[in-house]
């Protein structure tokens, strides 16, 4: 903790004051002027280094018999001396020097072995990422320093009027996300992100196209328009955790990197920080492509340049910059998770973010099934009174099945279309830092062809079907049996009309149960462990 230097009370980041301050004694304290106490001793942990965990390193010998360590023993099973060497001798031996380091305290979820850190010495009682209501397990360590830190801006009142805002167009969205208890589980995080600096210099030719007309004649001329380029873009960033889901991290981009800071580890006082553990490069070809695509619409309105066609990636392509530097920045962010089970029983989580700067918003919410049931059949009604007793709007047999099977068969459409994106984000394959993370873990395979073989098969076994020929079987057999036989009466192609009407609300259903499924996520399970090994891997 950081002890006031009047009252020795705890200090904690003030948004409002962007200070430290004491609760206590009011005392105002420069966050760059704050001095940490020791909190406790380190002990044998493990030390952050780069983009990931590096577990600590541990005597081939014991220190204290010089019995030599067997299998994954951490204490000497003769003399009971730890193995781990020394967090200091463990940073040197990662590669790194001390200052590229700080002391915080780690808190790690016993059931999803996510982990978060902070700079107080406070227990934490909630995890943010799979919603498990325990205490989490504690233990203090070194963390990789980052370069930069954009302080908080918006307050947790600020973040929460931005949410009751954002939920009052989530006519569908079920109750309890709305409840005061839900919205108050906001919790003010720090997650990492890699930032990148680029520049681009130099002559670059595009190849434009010119089209006019004369006459009863096309014309078609091809140029080749050159410039001289010289840009800089700094600061262009992607999250560095794959805790943190790609569509949210972009959904509440961009910051505003003007008002970064200088990291001292006193900012996070009163928040909680999460580990990075997605390599630097990972997003780098993401980041020159946006700056590529950017820098291509400037490239389009030099002067002169208007009235020449210029498309194509390739021309995109030619403005890929340069990465020269890349810097470790945490970034504000207000976080909730919302922890349910879904119809088979199956926990699930859903996540909303708040931009920490800007107060931008993003989330995944689901829709209760149930109002979106109530309101449908409301709506059906009043079209219903309104086109047979108001406009006397009849439709004729034939007619009135071949509508219901033309939007039923759009319903399988959209059933079957939303079926890929689903089993992506279920596997991680949305999202360019869980892929990383699921590389590490795979054994690496000799025979590619089959490995792709195979995950197109689990693919595909995850897909539900949207029996789409259903409502085709219903209308061809009655269609055929007019064409053959001839139908008497009505009631065949109103009969068969309400069938394939039937089947198109049972399709709505399942698309609304299925969307659901793509707006919440599997429970979490990281590949960490924390410091008495209880968490799950």
């Amino acid at each position: 903790m950081y002890a006031c230097p009047n009252c020795s009370g705890n200090l904690k980041f003030n948004i409002e004051k962007q200070a430290l301050y004491c609760d206590f004694c009011n005392a105002i304290v420069n966050p760059y002027d704050a001095v940490k106490e020791r909190d406790a001793e380190e002990g044998d942990l493990k030390v952050k280094d780069g983009a990931a965990a590096v577990s600590a390193i541990f005597y081939d010998e014991c220190p204290g018999c010089g019995a030599k360590r067997e299998g994954d023993e951490t204490v000497c099973s003769y003399c009971g001396t730890s193995l781990a060497k020394p967090v200091e001798q463990a940073v040197k031996d990662a590669g790194s020097t001390a200052e590229d380091y700080y002391d915080v305290t780690f808190f790690i979820c016993p059931q999803c072995g996510g982990e978060i850190i902070t700079e107080d010495n406070e227990s934490a009682a909630f995890c943010s990422f799979c919603g498990a209501s325990t205490i989490l397990d504690r233990r203090i360590s070194k963390a990789r320093r980052p370069k930069y830190i954009i302080p908080f801006k918006k307050t947790k009142k600020d973040c929460m009027d931005s949410y009751n805002k954002f939920m009052k167009s989530a006519f569908f969205a079920p109750t309890e996300m709305k409840s005061e208890k839900c919205v108050d589980s906001f919790r003010g995080i720090y997650m990492p992100f890699w930032t990148y600096q680029t520049s681009k210099r130099g002559n670059v030719s595009m190849n434009g196209t010119r089209t006019y007309y004369r006459g009863d004649y096309k014309y078609t001329e091809n140029h080749s328009l050159s410039a001289d380029v010289d840009m800089e873009y700094d600061n262009v960033s992607f999250d560095a955790s794959s805790n943190f889901a790609d569509n949210l991290s972009q959904g509440i981009s961009p910051f505003d990197h003007s008002q970064q800071q200088d990291f001292t580890p006193s900012f996070l006082s009163g928040f909680y920080a999460d580990t990075n553990d997605v390599a630097d490069n990972i997003y780098q070809e993401d980041a020159r492509k946006l700056i590529a695509r950017d820098a291509f619409k400037k490239y389009k309105n030099i002067p002169g340049f208007g009235k020449y066609g210029l498309s194509g990636d390739s021309n995109v392509n030619k403005l890929m910059p340069d990465v020269h530097n890349r810097f470790l920045t945490m970034l504000p962010v207000w976080f909730m998770c919302i922890r349910s089970k879904d119809k088979k029983g199956e926990d699930r989580v859903s996540y909303t973010v708040v931009n920490g700067q800007t107060g931008k918003i993003a989330g995944d919410i689901p829709i209760a099934v149930n109002k979106y049931i109530l309101a449908s059949t409301i709506l059906s009604v009043i079209l219903f009174i309104v086109l047979n007793f108001i406009l006397n709007f009849t439709v004729v047999p034939s007619t009135a099945l071949f509508v219901s099977t033309i939007v039923a068969f759009i319903m399988a459409g959209i059933f079957s279309s939303h079926e890929s994106k689903i089993v992506d984000r279920e596997l991680g394959d949305d999202d360019k830092g869980l892929q990383q993370i699921k590389r590490e873990k795979e054994e690496p395979s000799n025979n590619i062809a089959l490995k792709k073989k195979q995950e197109q098969q689990l693919k595909k076994s995850m897909k539900e079907k949207s029996y789409f020929w259903i409502p085709l079987i219903i209308s061809g057999l009655i269609l055929g049996a007019e064409f053959t036989v001839g139908l008497v009466s009505d009631m065949w192609f109103y009969g068969g009309a309400m069938a394939v009407m039937a089947y198109t609300v049972w399709c709505v259903i399942r698309i609304v149960s299925r969307y659901n499924r793509l707006t919440t996520r599997k429970l979490p399970q990281f590949n960490r462990k924390g410091g008495d090994d209880s968490a799950k891997v």
